[in-house]
């Protein structure tokens, strides 16, 4: 059962389509594995069409006019691109936004250290310093105590995640900001898999391993 959702505010700008697009793709993500958020996000988006169907057409002049129909008509950068179909098992451990991201399977990956047990592969980058990684760690693993350069959105895709007196599962949606140290540990009952965006890079608590840790090729968590 999904308990931790993301905040209305949170919803409203996903289905605004304002989103940056990691943190887009982890919301998206919640949305397709929560009934509630699903009908939620349907519901904002109605609002939404009703606004601008309400408001007042503006003049457009003719060239301006044409220039917009031939951006609509031309096609977009990368429509020539072959979309990748995961296999099975992909399809099973991940919802269908991250799929395109992934491509055939989660086991060809470039999976990358981020600790002694943690791996990460990435995902999709923003603006800035804004990704989004997918993390997997074995059952009772701990992950390095560290802060926020900004805001985190970590999704249990599969396992569970323990932080502090909270306890995530799948679909379960945990938001921290740079205000928060924490250390989280992967739960007992197996490997826990999640779909991570920040916003700005994280900093280990530890200065030490934090200067290692950064000179790992590819750390970007």
């Amino acid at each position: 059962m999904i308990t931790h959702h993301p905040k209305p505010e949170l919803l409203a700008e996903y289905a605004s389509g304002a989103m940056p697009e990691p943190i887009a793709l982890v919301v998206a993500s919640h949305v397709e594995m929560c009934s509630r958020c699903a009908r939620d996000v349907r519901r904002l988006e109605s609002v939404g069409g009703a606004l601008l169907g309400d408001m007042a057409p503006e003049p457009v002049s003719g060239s301006m006019l044409g220039r917009l129909l031939s951006e609509i008509d031309a096609p977009s950068e990368g429509d020539d691109r072959p979309v990748a179909v995961p296999d099975e098992e992909t399809r099973r451990a991940l919802p269908s936004p991250l799929w395109n991201y992934v491509g055939s399977s989660l086991a060809a990956m470039r999976w990358r250290r981020a600790g002694r047990r943690v791996r990460m592969a990435a995902l999709a980058a923003g603006t800035g310093s804004g990704h989004a990684t997918l993390l997997r760690a074995p059952a009772g693993t701990r992950i390095p105590e560290h802060t926020h350069g900004g805001s985190e959105l970590t999704l249990v895709l599969r396992g569970s995640l323990r932080d502090g007196d909270k306890v995530y599962g799948p679909g379960d949606l945990a938001v921290f900001d740079a205000a928060q140290h924490h250390s989280p540990v992967a739960g007992p009952e197996g490997e826990c898999l999640c779909v991570a965006a920040l916003d700005a890079p994280i900093r280990l608590s530890n200065p030490m391993v934090d200067t290692v840790y950064r000179a790992l090729p590819g750390a970007k968590l």
